[in-house]
């Protein structure tokens, strides 16, 4: 037995786990220990009406300690809880009728419902499920960096070291919480890992994981660092073959295939979203541009040494440009530490590191403006247009993660001499030094009142303050260094690293309480009761529901969030606000800022949320509705709290049918018909049927008896041969079948909404969301799982040794 403890003590599984489980542990301990989830939920109760209307125990409104995170609970949690609810519920999650008057769901890349973790959510409830893959991300992480190093000969202790250098990266913990990002990063070694036992070691069991692999990563809902790690990949392919001049042709059409392979995996995912791609405003999109986070600005390359020298959004003192998250590419210090011993061995630019130091450069090439970047975003390719140039810093991430860990093990290894220990402190006091004298220029400052200047300035007092924790650690592992216990000093690198990770998690990742977490107040319950299948509004602006967040109290609205809107749907708000489609006004946020168009109530909005403002211009209990902003045909219903509510006297319903359609295959005559002051929907309306024939004085009733996700059913009764017209997103793949009949597809009224051509008399009418895209991919799916099954089944590798 005591044989046996000590065989266990030494195997470098057990102090992997060891390792991982005291961070994790640590790290999480809030929702581990003490039943906080790791979800910024305190951003819908302290920043939003109506839940700013309640305290929640607290002696103020509900504090909110880092609201830059907002999408994970305005956009990726609604998404993934609804489409694992609608699995439970026996529907495949298709289609999303809550926002945007209906668009794709599992098509959305962002749901990430084909993520294979989210199995848990059959085991565990949600906000446990959603917690546990956020804490699994760090872990996988680790684990896969882990066995790319060991690969590469490193020892567990250096494995392990880059492994927790990647996983708690500053952008990692930036894009934790969002739980998918982090997921597609942690495949990126593993990629590697395979691409390596490709070349070195024909079997056919390493295509197969590296198409799994590949397949994963697809499912895990970011596809941006898909594409950077398949380059990553088959560049370092390249790089091996041509430092080990042994290509083989066999093992390139290998490394295809199980590129290839992977895609097909992942074919039920992938053909959806190139659709939803190609119909959808992505290509439009300037959110990225304009809001001055497409590119790195050289200045950030301050934040590798100092990652928070522009200051961090939790402590409100963040004075760059762009965002904190979009910009944070550090690693803790500790590892800055071991790139330099690397440096100073004379090891940085040897031949096995060659390929993770030109990968980081590609990837600051890649982050930065300059004539590739914008000759790429100019042309829009591979859809890098409209897409964030700095997401692929994880790239330098890991390169430098990896580099780090190459310092580390010659630290290990070798001799290390004072000069070369020193090295990095004095790199760190040049750098400083450096930064301190170009603010001094930048600032203007001069002469002997130069220190009166800068402590003048609150943002330079940031800069500098927050370069001591830094520069701390540094000089902290220097005097480590002269520890000549190789175990101690180990173990003692690793105490330095979980208090720097510690820190920096702790200051960013938020913990939100169980009642935080979309609680029912009386404005929901209120708007469940009435709306049924109806829509709601509400006021413009950042006070009132963010976007999408009403998905988990089953409502619906013709607005929200989505960076694959529909383009039919961008182009009718666009002419809903300002009369005319423009693609200026166009992008993934989309609301409705023209109250009085009669458009709004072919969208079957039957209710309407304003702010209640007061004579101070503040929301108050006390206040009214801005009356510019009430159509005429609303009607008061009710006041609760902070917040007013109406009803459109004039909503059209979810089906109706329009007494007059005229065919109409012209978009922009269509568009200046139905921008009119005067129009009305409920007597004409346009449809993309055979042109020159008109349907008139149409008398007729539609009675819905049944409506999920992906279906309604009703019955429609007239005079005569007309058309009935669905307030849901035209989109391919809606069918339509008049009793029982076989199922055909449906027509476009007004430019994006359903229209059904009815027959005269009385009928039963299935409309069905059932996507050939849909249908596509999951015969490619499982046609390429089987085919794998079958070759795995028989356990032959493909080259005998």
């Amino acid at each position: 037995m005591v044989k046996l403890g000590k065989k266990i003590l030494k195997h470098e599984l057990f102090w992997l786990s060891v390792i991982i489980l005291v961070f994790v542990l640590i790290i999480f301990r809030k929702y581990i220990f003490s039943g906080l989830y790791p979800i910024p939920g305190d951003i819908l109760t302290g920043l939003y009406y109506p839940w700013f209307d309640y305290k929640w125990g607290y002696a103020t409104p509900v504090p909110v300690k880092n609201n830059l995170p907002s999408d994970i609970i305005s956009i990726l949690y609604p998404w993934r809880i609804l489409g694992i609810r609608l699995i439970k519920s026996g529907i495949l999650p298709l289609w999303d009728s809550t926002i945007l008057f209906g668009t794709p769901l599992l098509a959305n890349f962002q749901a990430a419902l084909l993520n294979p973790l989210n199995l848990l959510f059959f085991v565990f409830d949600e906000l446990n499920s959603w917690s546990i893959q956020v804490v699994l991300q760090p872990v996988l992480m680790i684990v896969f960096m882990y066995l790319f190093l060991r690969d590469l000969k490193l020892s567990k202790y250096s494995s392990i070291f880059g492994g927790i250098l990647y996983a708690f990266s500053g952008y990692s913990i930036v894009w934790m919480e969002y739980n998918s990002i982090n997921f597609t990063l942690a495949y990126l070694p593993l990629l590697l890992f395979f691409t390596r036992k490709i070349l070195y070691d024909l079997k056919i069991i390493w295509v197969f994981s590296l198409a799994i692999t590949l397949c994963f990563q697809v499912f895990s809902g970011y596809p941006q660092s898909v594409l950077f790690s398949l380059f990553c990949l088959v560049f370092y392919y390249f790089y091996l073959v041509l430092s080990d001049r042994k290509f083989k042709l066999i093992n390139f059409g290998l490394l295809i295939t199980g590129i290839i392979s992977g895609f097909l995996l992942s074919a039920v995912q992938l053909i959806p979203s190139v659709e939803l791609y190609k119909n959808s405003t992505v290509g439009l999109d300037t959110v990225a541009l304009s809001g001055g986070i497409k590119y790195l600005p050289l200045s950030h390359f301050i934040t590798l040494f100092f990652p928070d020298f522009y200051g961090n959004p939790v402590t409100g003192n963040y004075w760059s440009t762009g965002s904190y998250d979009n910009f944070a590419f550090s690693i803790s210090a500790v590892g800055v530490f071991f790139v330099i011993i690397l440096f100073s061995k004379g090891k940085l630019f040897i031949k096995k590191n060659l390929y993770f130091i030109y990968l980081g450069l590609l990837a600051i090439i890649f982050a930065t403006k300059n004539p590739l970047t914008e000759f790429v975003t100019q042309n829009d390719i591979f859809g890098f247009g409209s897409n964030v140039n700095t997401r692929v810093m994880f790239v330098f991430v890991f390169s430098v993660s990896v580099l780090a860990s190459f310092g580390f093990e010659y630290y290990l290894k070798e001799k290390i001499r004072f000069w070369q220990k020193i090295l990095p402190l004095l790199f760190f006091c040049i750098i400083s030094v450096l930064i301190f004298f170009v603010f001094i220029k930048t600032n203007g400052q001069s002469g002997l009142n130069w220190i009166d200047g800068l402590l003048s300035n609150e943002d330079t007092i940031v800069g500098f303050r927050n370069m001591v924790i830094p520069l701390g650690t540094i000089v902290l592992i220097f005097f480590l260094s002269f520890i000549n216990n190789k175990k101690a000093f180990i173990y003692l690198v690793f105490l330095v690293l979980l208090f720097s990770v510690v820190r920096s998690t702790d200051k960013y990742l938020s913990f939100t309480k169980k009642e935080l977490m979309y609680p029912n107040v009386e404005v929901t319950d209120y708007l469940q009761g009435i709306t049924m299948d109806s829509r709601f509004e509400k006021e413009i602006g950042n006070l009132l529901m963010p976007p999408n967040t009403w998905t988990l109290y089953g409502l619906q609205t013709a607005t929200g969030q989505n960076v694959s809107t529909l383009l039919s749907t961008g182009k009718y708000l666009s002419l809903l606000n300002h009369g005319k489609y423009q693609e200026g006004y166009i992008n993934r946020f989309n609301e409705i800022t023209n109250t009085h168009s009669p458009l709004i109530n072919t969208l079957n909005i039957s209710h309407y949320l304003f702010i209640k403002w007061n004579e101070q211009g503040s929301p108050s209990t006390d206040g009214s509705a801005y009356e510019w902003l009430v159509a005429e045909s609303f009607r008061h219903k009710t006041d609760i709290g902070s917040v007013s509510i109406y009803e459109n006297a004039e909503n059209l319903g979810l089906v109706w049918f329009p007494k007059n359609v005229i065919c109409e295959n012209d978009e922009s005559n269509v568009g200046e018909n139905i921008t009119r002051d005067n129009y009305d929907a409920g007597q004409e309306v346009f449809v993309n049927c055979m042109q020159g024939v008109n349907y008139t004085d149409i008398d007729g009733s539609v009675n819905l008896l049944e409506k999920s996700s992906n279906k309604m059913t009703f019955e429609t009764k007239s005079n005569k041969d007309g058309f009935v017209v669905v307030s849901s997103a035209f989109f391919p793949g809606w069918m339509v079948s008049i009793d029982n009949s076989e199922f055909k597809t449906v027509y476009s009224a007004n430019t994006a909404l359903i229209a059904v051509s009815i027959p005269e008399g009385e009928h039963q009418v299935d409309l069905v969301y059932k996507p050939k895209s849909f249908n596509m991919g999951l015969s490619v799916t499982v046609l390429s799982a089987t085919v794998w099954i079958l070759i795995l089944m028989r356990k032959k590798s493909i080259i005998k040794k």
